[in-house]
């Protein structure tokens, strides 16, 4: 079983061929890559932000991470990726979790049905360039 890396503070840019969702608390993002793997979905690298700690990795501004990823997240600003990141702070700061799990485009859809099942929202498929909405709230 793939165990989820919980608040590891590693700046990224942005998800890459991965699902990202908010989901109720850790505890459900936890349960969540648990019963993803046993319904037969490959998953890869599976990651929770969660609490204070997790806002300030996602680091909306830039601000914990250094000059560039302000130059970068002030860039992002201009784009789609900064309702994302509003989206995805102010989860954080609710008490909520955002996971993000690796997984090909070809099995987004079961992906996404089972995180909406867990309560999950905000689902998106972030590919190369791209992000795609999986969830309608």
């Amino acid at each position: 079983m793939i165990v989820p890396q919980t608040n590891v503070d590693v700046f990224r840019h942005r998800p890459v061929h991965e699902v990202a969702a908010v989901l109720p608390d850790e505890q459900t993002a936890v349960d969540a890559c648990r019963e993803l793997q046993d319904a037969g979905i490959t998953i890869t690298e599976a990651q929770i932000l969660h609490g204070p700690e997790g806002a300030r990795i996602l680091d909306i501004n830039g601000d914990q991470h250094g000059y560039t990823t302000r130059v970068l997240r002030a860039i992002q600003k201009l784009g789609y990726d900064q309702t994302f990141l509003a989206i995805y702070d102010e989860a954080l700061h609710r008490g909520q979790a955002v996971l993000t799990v690796g997984c090909s485009h070809e099995v987004t859809r079961p992906v996404a049905q089972l995180l909406d099942a867990r309560g999950g929202h905000a689902i998106v498929w972030f590919g190369k360039g791209i992000a795609e909405q999986l969830s309608s709230r």
